[in-house]
């Protein structure tokens, strides 16, 4: 059963075939950031158009800059009541993710882009998380012990 925290995001859900979620290709425009403690620093201070649409964030001791105006998804994978990992998307759309014991922010694997954070769950044992490229829906599953692809269809 998917977490209530992945409810209105327009979603179906088939227990026996995934969740239905949909990220964009990695053939965005914007170029990777680098995972240096940071979200998405602007490259260069005269890249205004980025640098304006950064605002800072702090999750343990790893600063960093997301989108202003998108969600900041923290996720509360044990239910224990405190955040165990944080994911958001950069002014260049890349998506972004810290937990405490992380050396900073890292950027997902899969190189995918995203407008906006969507939701999260946890099923059995894997976890899911969904990000917003446009109206459709993707979804990164992390099972085996690392992080996947982005893809519309978790499972």
């Amino acid at each position: 059963m998917p977490s209530r925290h992945m409810a209105g995001l327009g979603m179906s859900v088939a227990l026996a075939g995934g969740l239905t979620v949909g990220l964009l290709p990695a053939a965005a425009t914007a170029a990777p950031a680098r995972a240096d403690r940071t979200v998405a620093r602007p490259a260069a201070a005269s890249d205004n158009a980025v640098a304006a649409g950064s605002c800072a964030i702090t999750r343990w001791a790893n600063k960093g800059y997301y989108k202003c105006g998108t969600k900041v998804l923290d996720v509360d994978w044990d239910k224990n009541g405190t955040t165990d990992e944080t994911f958001v998307v950069a002014a260049n759309r890349t998506i972004w993710h810290t937990w405490r014991a992380a050396d900073g922010w890292k950027e997902m694997p899969g190189h995918g882009r995203a407008d906006n954070t969507g939701g999260w769950a946890r099923i059995a044992n894997w976890r899911a998380v969904t990000v917003w490229a446009g109206s459709t829906s993707y979804c990164n599953t992390f099972k085996s012990g690392k992080w996947h692809s982005w893809k519309r269809k978790c499972g």
